[in-house]
């Protein structure tokens, strides 16, 4: 069990999923679109194997198609995250999402994503990694919405991002040297932090 939630994105290995579900991540993100990220099978043989964590699909193209939901429909997912610049042109379905957004360009968005609230259930808040961590514009943000803070996060700094009033974080996996070899060292140090003891 985790003191946050832990959203843990770019999932494409068995590996990264079934670590993070035992670590008690609670969101598991999946990369997917038309040039890159899994297909339906990949996706089901993974989650298959993975119990307790929500499902998320990280939509990476850079618009949204006509056949969008066509697209989406066999993953059987929980959300769908995409880019706050693509909320103009998403549909209506019965999906939730999990909507990126670039700090910077909050005033800018924010009417956007104002009109798509109930249909929200986070925001993945993102910025360049050298920008400071704004404390009082996140607080702003996370009286309004779930925030999952996706930039700025090291083992070192937990304790202080606990005091803001966001949901949790969101982490990414990285791919697998081969097959079921796998380097998490940069997932285990934060998340063995956020660990709490029995």
């Amino acid at each position: 069990m985790l003191k946050i939630k832990v959203k843990v994105g770019n999932v494409t290995n068995l590996s990264d999923a079934r670590y993070c579900a035992g670590m008690g991540v609670e969101l598991l993100g999946f990369p997917v679109g038309p040039h890159d990220g899994i297909d339906p099978k990949k996706y089901k043989e993974i989650t298959d194997w993975v119990s307790g964590p929500a499902f998320v699909l990280e939509w990476t193209g850079e618009g949204i198609p006509d056949n969008f939901e066509d697209i989406i429909q066999p993953y059987n997912a929980d959300f769908i995250q995409i880019g706050a610049h693509l909320l103009g042109n998403i549909p209506a379905f019965s999906f939730r999402l999990i909507i990126t957004v670039p700090l910077r360009d909050w005033p800018l968005l924010y009417p956007a994503l104002q009109r798509n609230k109930d249909r929200t259930g986070y925001l993945i808040l993102t910025n360049p990694v050298d920008d400071p961590i704004d404390p009082v514009l996140i607080s702003q943000i996370g009286k309004e919405f779930s925030v999952l803070l996706g930039f700025g996060v090291s083992e070192k700094n937990l304790d202080t991002l606990s005091i803001l009033p966001i949901a949790g974080i969101a982490l990414e996996g990285t791919a697998e040297s081969k097959p079921g070899l796998k380097d998490y060292s940069q997932l285990s140090e934060i998340l063995e932090r956020l660990e709490v003891s029995e």
